[in-house]
Formats: C-alpha cells, structure tokens, sequence
C-alpha cells in the first residue's frame, strides 16, 4: 500500500529527525507547503499525491533548550493508520533553521530561517541532507545517505587508533586472542608488519619476532588468522578457498553506527557469501554500534525463528 506523507509550511528540505515505529532515530524531510494545521485534499499543483493528513501547526512547537531543538511529537504519518497509538512520527529541527517567538504557553509559533547555517559542514535550511525511513514493521526500511563522506564524518569515526585490533604497545584483547595460547600479548597483523618493516619503524622486530612464534600446535599466528577469517575460505584467489565446508545460511546483522571497523568489512562478507551460493539475510540497522543489532523486536527470539526458517527450507528440499 503506498503511504503519503505531508508536512507543515516550515521550509523546504530541513533537516530534520523523525521517531517512527520503535522511536528509533531517524531523518525526515519537511517540506514547505500547504497552510499550517489544515487538510492537503486537492492534489499538488507540482504534481505530488494528494493527501488528506493534517499539516504541521507551526504555532505548537516546542522547544529543547539544552539541544537547540525544536520538535513536534505524536503526528500521524499515514492517512489510513492500522494503530494510531503507534504510528505516529516525532520531527526534530535544529534550532539555528527556525525563526521562533514564545507564546508563553510553552510553545512556540516558527518559520524558516533559510540563511541560517548549521553544523560543522555550515548546512542551511535549504542544502541539509535529508533522509526518511519508517521502521512499522511490515513496510520496507531505507535511508538515504547523500555522502558517505558526511556520514562517516557523523557516525563512523574511527574508534581505535594506529594499528587497530593490532596495537602497537599491544594493548587491544585482540593481542591476547590471537597470541599464542599462553595468556601473554602478541603482533599477529602481517602486513601492519610489512608496513613497519618498510619505513624502518623501531617497531618492527618486535613484530618480526612474534609473527615468528608458533603456539603448542605448531602454528603461526598467519595460519590461524586464516582459521579465522570467512573470506580466506570464500575467495576465489585464497589458498583457503574451497578447502572447508561452508554453510548454507548465514544471518549477519549490522549496526551502522559500529566505529570497530569500516563500512565494508560486513558488505565484503555479505558478497563473498552470496557469491560462493549461501543464503544470506543481511540487514544494516540504523542508529546502533558494535550490539546485537535488531530492527524490531529481540534478538534471541528474532535468531530462533530465523533458524526454525532455515530448518523448515532444508525439510521441504529434502521431502
């Protein structure tokens, strides 16, 4: 079914924040159009859907002093709604795009301010980027991010620092996991050691030195990196492809907003997996870091019906 959505006169293309579904954070567009608190029955004359959703009352916005925000909360974001109680949208504006007088009943009445500009990128009412999604379950999820570069600048900073997962005073759990079984810290990234070697790091025996050690059975720190890593068996060019046996379905579950690693390493291993024949329900979640990661609902009880699922597609192949 195909939903409308209409806003309040408040100015075309502010960035602004809406709250649907599970009040998870996420972007909305507000559009300038129409007259405040009134029906949109007749179509547009640019040629947008018609709708019969009542506008944004510019006389009752509230305001956040300690965020610089101005908002409106419970307006219904369909004209046909299954649960008003539930769908229902919050919009955020930034305080530096509202021109705003207290009416001195808690509320305020705004308008635009379209010269103003916003944020470390100078954003004004009319070139902030804009995204919406609606997260009821049943209708299909997406965000548009208009740079990557802007994006990453926001919500994907880098969280460790030179060497990642390998530091160079091998302070990460990672230098324990992937030591040698004796409990103490170890280098075990091969090419940051390449990298050391090449610019004459004062680092870089100590990392020839442990990348030299083999644990109680014998191995390398390379050769368990490689037990390790999915893509060192999915790879076409890996010595390790097709050497194990790889399910048939895999469920990966990512929060965007994860600073652990980059952007690509969930997507490289969706793509690998798809290309070697797995099933593979992938899904970004938006808002969350490094977590078990859900759109909606709980993710024991999201896990077990999506393995009874799999379960269920092995018996009808078999039978």
């Amino acid at each position: 079914m195909k939903k409308t959505y209409r806003f309040g006169k408040i100015g075309r293309n502010v960035l602004a924040w809406a709250m649907t579904g599970l009040m998870s954070l996420t972007p909305v567009t507000v559009y300038a159009e129409g007259t405040e608190g009134t029906e949109n029955t007749a179509a547009e004359a640019d040629g947008q859907a018609a709708s019969s959703l009542s506008k944004i009352d510019n006389t009752k916005w509230q305001y956040n002093e300690t965020d610089n925000v101005y908002y409106q909360t419970g307006v219904l974001y369909c004209e046909k709604p299954a649960d008003e109680s539930y769908e229902k949208l919050a919009v955020f504006v930034p305080g530096e795009y509202m021109d705003a007088s207290d009416n001195g009943d808690g509320t305020y009445t705004c308008s635009v301010n379209m010269e103003a500009a916003a944020g470390e990128q100078g954003y004004t009412a009319g070139t902030a980027p804009i995204a919406f999604t609606v997260n009821t379950p049943g209708y299909m999820s997406a965000a548009a991010i208009t740079s990557l570069a802007d994006f990453s600048a926001a919500v994907k900073l880098a969280s460790k620092g030179l060497g990642a997962f390998d530091q160079l005073d091998k302070g990460q759990g990672e230098n324990v996991l992937f030591g040698y079984g004796d409990g103490e810290r170890a280098h075990f990234d091969g090419l940051l050691a390449q990298v050391r070697e090449n610019e004459g790091s004062d680092y870089a025996d100590e990392y020839a030195a442990d990348l030299e050690k083999t644990d109680a059975l014998g191995h390398t720190a390379e050769e368990r990196l490689h037990m390790y890593s999915p893509l060192h068996y999915l790879m076409s060019g890996s010595d390790g492809y097709q050497s194990s046996d790889v399910a048939q379905f895999f469920r990966i579950n990512s929060g965007l907003w994860q600073s652990d690693t980059a952007l690509t390493s969930e997507v490289n291993l969706s793509q690998a997996l798809e290309n070697y024949g797995a099933d593979v329900e992938f899904t970004t979640v938006w808002g969350l870091k490094h977590t078990e990661a859900e759109r909606t609902g709980d993710s024991t009880a999201n896990y077990i019906a999506w393995v009874n699922e799999c379960a269920a597609q092995m018996e009808s192949k078999q039978s």
